[in-house]
């Protein structure tokens, strides 16, 4: 299975439009929806092959469902879906436009 590489973690943070805040030894990802934060998760820097594994946990979401945020079929406005049907985001708030993913 592959790994969640650091490349990987700064793709999901762009595509899901988070804040980006350095620390001493990890990067600290905010996924916000309408100022709200909705998941969060450090990128280490340390080395760009340790598994950024943690994510799945911290953005509530499937280890397919990540690697869909990553490698493209999954969307910013999917993701904020998956958020709804688990309770983090209330039904029926409008999304904001979605960034275009690279």
């Amino acid at each position: 299975m592959k790994i969640f590489t650091q490349a990987d973690a700064r793709k999901i943070a762009k595509k899901l439009g988070a804040t980006i805040e350095k620390g001493s030894r990890h990067d600290k990802v905010k996924v916000k929806y309408q100022g709200r934060v909705v998941g969060f998760y450090g990128i280490r820097r340390s080395s760009r092959e340790i598994d950024h594994a943690h994510i799945t946990k911290q953005l509530h979401i499937s280890r397919a469902a990540a690697r869909g945020l990553a490698d493209c079929p999954v969307s910013k406005a999917e993701y904020f879906d998956m958020m709804r049907a688990i309770g983090k985001i209330p039904r029926g708030e409008e999304d904001s436009p979605c960034l275009p993913h690279s």
